[in-house]
């Protein structure tokens, strides 16, 4: 291969890194086959001594080496790919996926590792560009169809439905975004600037994470377990999934479900925090003072108990038919707390 026929290969092979990226590595390129022929090598052998198009590209724009099997569902032909991205200048990363389940994992190295199953059927596009790296699936056959329900839209995948992982250093500050139509969501990263996590109908498992923005997490009818997460601001939404947090800290807490209960283990919510569901029970325990605190549901239970004593709180507690248990309400208090059902019962204790 001579020096143009290297070049042209090379640029096309870039293009999906970002212009900086791809124009840094073609003149550094361009200039060590330069430095070799004018040292007497020929111009076959300057190009042979840079090395492997491969090796060059696989910093820049993430592809690997490809490992050919046969999937468990008998899909001939079906590849392993790990792309290998490096982290620096990363800012975010985005992840969108048909029907597959994706994981977010810590690295075992200082670069960001996809790896991904590909098929006839589905490739998928790892760039990085402007501080971004973006994974996203490309269907080869078939179509993709999203029905629309509320607010959320499921998508079904008619592809392989095959795990997304993604490997990110432990050093790495990065705002984490990931949309499944029907996959599950496992995070296990330590920390992030921000998270948004929406599944259409899996389940989103989150460990112990610290989020220096807002963290959401969505989903249409999975499950929503999280162990621990501290965060500026957080917002949960399970349609008709259940939602069991071990702990959350945060300045602001968003929370609800349709059909789905409501446990929360130990919340230090700073600010406010606001608690709806409709046909689920809600089961919220205060490791702090709550400065305001709204909580709602028309045919499930409210079991709320709060932080503190009782003349810091302001409690306006009613129900339609339902039975209510909750201190005397005290108007002047700082801290005012509200909780409303139509046919569910109501129970607010203060513990110290």
């Amino acid at each position: 291969m001579n020096k143009r026929e290297y070049l042209d290969e090379l640029c096309r092979r870039l293009r999906y890194a970002s212009a900086d990226e791809a124009q840094r590595l073609v003149a550094f390129v361009t200039e060590s086959i330069d430095d070799r022929i004018e040292e007497g090598m020929t111009e076959e052998e300057a190009v042979a001594a840079v090395g492997s198009i491969d090796d060059l590209v696989r910093e820049v724009s993430g592809e690997a080496k490809v490992e050919t099997f046969t999937d468990e569902g008998g899909v001939k032909g079906a590849r392993r790919r790990d792309y290998v991205v490096s982290a620096d200048g990363v800012e975010a990363i985005e992840v969108t996926e048909g029907g597959g389940d994706v994981s977010f994992r810590v690295s075992r190295d200082e670069k960001i590792h996809v790896h991904v199953t590909e098929s006839e059927r589905q490739r998928y596009i790892v760039t990085k560009k402007n501080g971004l790296v973006s994974v996203t699936k490309e269907q080869l056959g078939g179509k993709d169809i999203n029905f629309g329900f509320g607010l959320f839209v499921f998508h079904a995948d008619l592809g392989n439905n095959t795990d997304v992982i993604v490997d990110v250093p432990d050093t790495l500050r990065a705002a984490i975004g990931c949309k499944t139509g029907s996959g599950d969501i496992g995070y296990a990263l330590a920390s992030a600037l921000a998270v948004t996590l929406t599944t259409g109908s899996g389940d989103i498992d989150v460990g112990s994470c610290a989020v220096g923005g807002r963290a959401e997490l969505k989903t249409g009818s999975g499950d929503i377990n999280i162990d621990e997460l501290m965060a500026e601001s957080v917002e949960i939404t399970a349609a008709s999934g259940d939602a069991d947090v071990k702990s959350v800290t945060a300045k602001a807490l968003k929370l609800s479900a349709i059909s789905g209960d409501i446990e929360i283990g130990e919340a230090f919510i700073a600010d406010k925090a606001v608690v709806k569901s409709v046909s689920g029970d809600v089961e919220l325990c205060m490791a702090s003072p709550l400065r305001v605190g709204s909580f709602e549901s028309v045919s499930g239970d409210l079991n709320i108990e709060l932080y503190g004593h009782g003349e810091e709180y302001s409690i306006s507690a009613k129900s339609v038919s339902g039975d209510v248990d909750a201190p005397a309400d005290k108007p002047d208090a700082p801290n005012a707390i509200r909780a409303r059902t139509t046919s569910g019962d109501i129970r607010v204790e203060i513990a110290g």
